[in-house]
This record gives C-alpha cells, sequence and structure tokens, in this order.
C-alpha cells in the first residue's frame, strides 16, 4: 500500500513539474513574441513625440478648432456623448471613432494635480493654439505633440465622467506627456 501512495504522489509531483515547465517554456516564448512585435510597433530609434514647448500660448476660439475624437474606452457612446458636449461649445468635430489610445502606460499611471488625466490631445505643431484651447476646455487633459505633421488633432477618451470647463480664452503653458512616455502613433493620424 504504501508502495502505491509513494508512486502516486511521485506521479503527482512529476506531473506538476511537468506542468510548470511547459508554463514556463510558454511564457518564454510569449515574451519573445512579444518582444518581435513591440520591436515592429516602435522600432528603436522610432519619432517619438516632440518635446513640449514650455513658453505661453494663445488659444483660438472653439469654431476655429477642429479634431478627431477618438473612444479609447469601452464605454459605449462616450465620444458620441463628447462629440455632443464640444458642438454645443462651439468645437468643429470632423469624426467620432472608436480607436485605442496611443499610450503604451496606463493612464492611471499619470496623474495632472493628482488626478488621473480623462483625456489625451494628440496635436502636430503646426495646431499648439488649438491645442491650448481644448486643455483650456478639458482642464483634465495631456498634450502630446505628434511627431508628424498629419493636419488633424486627435482627442483620446480615457475615462468617463470627462470634466470640461467653459469660457476660459486665456493664454496658457501646455500640459504635457512626460517626455519619457512611450507613444505609438498609427500612421493615419
Amino acid at each position: 500500500m504504501m508502495m502505491n501512495s509513494e508512486k502516486s504522489s511521485e506521479g503527482a509531483t512529476r506531473t506538476l513539474l511537468i506542468f510548470l515547465l511547459a508554463l514556463t517554456m510558454v511564457g518564454a516564448v510569449l515574451a519573445i513574441l512579444a518582444g518581435f512585435g513591440i520591436a515592429k510597433i516602435i522600432p528603436p530609434g522610432a519619432p517619438q513625440a516632440v518635446a513640449c514647448p514650455t513658453e505661453t500660448i494663445q488659444s483660438k476660439p472653439p469654431p476655429e478648432v477642429s479634431l478627431n475624437i477618438n473612444n479609447s474606452t469601452a464605454i459605449t457612446g462616450l465620444a458620441a456623448k463628447t462629440s455632443k458636449l464640444l458642438k454645443t461649445a462651439g468645437f468643429r468635430v470632423l469624426s467620432v471613432v472608436t480607436k485605442p489610445s496611443p499610450l503604451s502606460v496606463s493612464s492611471m499611471e499619470l496623474r495632472i494635480k493628482e488626478q488621473k488625466p480623462q483625456i489625451l490631445i494628440a496635436t502636430p505643431a503646426s495646431q499648439l493654439d488649438s491645442a491650448v484651447t481644448l486643455q483650456n476646455y478639458f482642464p483634465l487633459s495631456l498634450v502630446v505633440i505628434k511627431p508628424n505633421e498629419a493636419p488633424s488633432i486627435e482627442l483620446y477618451l480615457l475615462s468617463d465622467g470627462i470634466k470640461t470647463q467653459s469660457g476660459v480664452k486665456e493664454p496658457a503653458k501646455l500640459r504635457c506627456l512626460p517626455q519619457d512616455t512611450r507613444i505609438k502613433f498609427s500612421t493615419a493620424s
């Protein structure tokens, strides 16, 4: 009887060790594949966000600001709701789509006055005045300056309960993503 019990225990231990070894090998293969995937998406030396200007920038009137809205959450209808808010405030909304954020870190890791950002404003350097207007309207937003001169501003919604403040037309300094934040822009934006 002891023999069967010992053999059974030894067999269970051997099965567990084989399972753990297989799991470790699968994890290693997945890590290698992920590494290759990241290398294709963000090749070393790929252009990242442009440095944030430190000077104060004049805002422009909302009717002169055109943008695309990207719902980067799982919340259905968030982009349509935000589009309605922006149109009511006078902004020109060009498109409303579901599109992942270009952030390679969770927005939970970023903070604005101890709160997580609700919106990422991706703008070409030629439209910093529009970005200031949007950032004045969305106080919990961060700006990233795109490395290419894609003509449009992309508004990425990162969470629900978006806070707005209307009527702010002051010049301001942009609140940008930290310079070391990894970003991947699609070629279409």
